[in-house]
């Protein structure tokens, strides 16, 4: 599920064909994926604690906008500055809100 929606993501972005020339994308893909899971997961922890009677479904749903909202915002800033550049990729210690 993550890869999907991060692949959507990454085709939708200017990086795209950066990264498939690169030979990048997978690397680029396991990345993002990872940590929009780390990013969903730190977000539903955090809205099942500020509105503990909630539908379970609603605040899942809430954390993956937040996360995707987090993960294009990181795909924004992480577009390099020139298509040779290494910088296109996350770093791993890039993390959600605790």
């Amino acid at each position: 599920m993550y890869k999907t929606m991060v692949l959507e993501l990454l085709k939708a972005s200017a990086m795209y064909e950066a990264l498939q020339s690169q030979r990048k994308l997978l690397e680029a893909l396991d990345r993002y994926s990872a940590l929009l899971k780390d990013s969903h997961e730190s977000w539903t922890q955090q809205l099942s604690r500020q509105r503990p009677g909630s539908d379970k479904a609603q605040v899942e749903s809430e954390a993956m906008e937040l996360a995707l909202r987090e993960i294009q915002e990181l795909m924004a800033s992480s577009l390099p500055a020139s298509p040779s550049s290494d910088d296109s990729l996350p770093s791993e210690t890039a993390s959600p809100p605790a």
